[in-house]
This record gives C-alpha cells, sequence and structure tokens, in this order.
C-alpha cells in the first residue's frame, strides 16, 4: 500500500464518516494524503493530476465556504438580533405589509440610525466573501477563475441567507416570536406567523446574492 493510501486510510478509518465536520488534526491528515499523491506515480498522469487538482480545489473552496459563512451568519445575525432588541421598528422594512400599515412611519432618527445599521450590515455582507475569495485566490498563487470566485462568494452568502430564513425568521421569529421582535401596537397579530413572507424574502436574498456574487467574481477574477 502506497504511503498516500496510507494517510487517507488513516483518515477513514477514524472519523467513519459519522462527524459532518472534519476535525483539524483529519484535515491536516487529508493534506498530507494529498501531498504524499502528488509525489507518487499515480499523480503522474495528466487525467489523474487534473482529477486530484479538481479534488484539492473542491475541498478548499467547501472548507472556505463553511468557515465564511458560519463567520458570516454569527456576525450579521447578531447584528439583526441587537438591532431588534434596541428597537424593532428599525428593521420595520422587513416585517409582513400587514404589519407595516398599523405602525406609524418611522421618525427622523430611527430613518438616521435604519441607514446606519444598513452601511454597517452590508459592510460585512459584502466584505467577508470579498476577503474570502481574495485569500483563496492568493492560496492560488494570484490567480482564480470567474466560476471558482463566484462558487464562493455566492455560496457564503447563500449559508448566512439559509440561517437567516430558517433560525431568525421561521423559528425564533414565527414560532416563537418573543417579546423584543414584536413592535408596539401590532402584539397579537397574526402576521407574525407569516411564514410565506420570509420564504419570499429569502427567495428574493438569494437572487440579489447571485447578481451581487456575479458582479463581484467578475471584478476579482480580473485583478
Amino acid at each position: 500500500m502506497t504511503e498516500w493510501n496510507v494517510g487517507l486510510n488513516s483518515l477513514v478509518e477514524e472519523s467513519h464518516f459519522q462527524a459532518p465536520i472534519l476535525h483539524l488534526s483529519q484535515i491536516c491528515k487529508l493534506e498530507y494524503g494529498f501531498r504524499c499523491l502528488q509525489e507518487s506515480e499515480f499523480y503522474k498522469g495528466d487525467s489523474n493530476k487534473k482529477w486530484f487538482e479538481r479534488m484539492e480545489l473542491g475541498m478548499h473552496l467547501g472548507l472556505s465556504i463553511m468557515t465564511y459563512g458560519l463567520l458570516l451568519s454569527i456576525v450579521l445575525s447578531t447584528i439583526v438580533l441587537v438591532t431588534m432588541y434596541y428597537n424593532p421598528r428599525l428593521l420595520l422594512q422587513s416585517y409582513p405589509t400587514g404589519i407595516q400599515k398599523v405602525v406609524a412611519e418611522k421618525t427622523k432618527y430611527e430613518i438616521m440610525l435604519t441607514k446606519f445599521v444598513g452601511i454597517f450590515f452590508m459592510f460585512f455582507l459584502i466584505g467577508i466573501p470579498v476577503v474570502s475569495t481574495l485569500f483563496l485566490k492568493q492560496s492560488y498563487g494570484g490567480e482564480i477563475s470567474f466560476l471558482v470566485a463566484f462558487i464562493n462568494m455566492f455560496g457564503i452568502i447563500t449559508v448566512f441567507n439559509v440561517v437567516d430564513w430558517l433560525i431568525i425568521d421561521w423559528l425564533l421569529i414565527c414560532n416563537f416570536t418573543p417579546k423584543f421582535v414584536i413592535i408596539k401596537g401590532t402584539e397579537g397579530m397574526s402576521e407574525y406567523k407569516n411564514y410565506f413572507h420570509h420564504f419570499r424574502g429569502f427567495v428574493i436574498g438569494i437572487c440579489l446574492s447571485l447578481v451581487t456574487s456575479l458582479v463581484l467574481a467578475t471584478v476579482i477574477s480580473l485583478l
């Protein structure tokens, strides 16, 4: 049995494919297996080399999406929850239409705060995927294809979109509906259980993420 097979087999024996996320030690062993594979006779064939390169890229891309997607989800979810706890009216535009109709318009101060929160939110929403893609580009010698850049950024933003939709919107707001998400004067309204409104918001978010990722991926791949 070749050295790279030993490295990969030891990883399989330890994980048994039961853990959804590889431990750091397992990732290191997998990297070691790949390095051994590069030095083996198997890697010298053109078709095998291309297969290995695609496999390695897929691993790095998946790790990047999950790592930075989780980071983005934590940061943006914190911003959303803190904002709602401070004053849910600041996110009035995200509430169902039925609630918006019975609530007074935002004050000038609330409009100013909403803009500030929006800028802060967009800074991280765009910044984290871009930084991740630039790191990925640097790890591949300063070159990255449009497709890889697009998949990385779209994947990271999609992780947050799913967390926002399922955990914040459906689980927290629709299911539990804690007091801090309820706007004064709308207590008991059935619109807080409007699951479809939040699903539609998720679809819109995916579409906007798609366009944003296409534009940013084009710029980064050409830099």
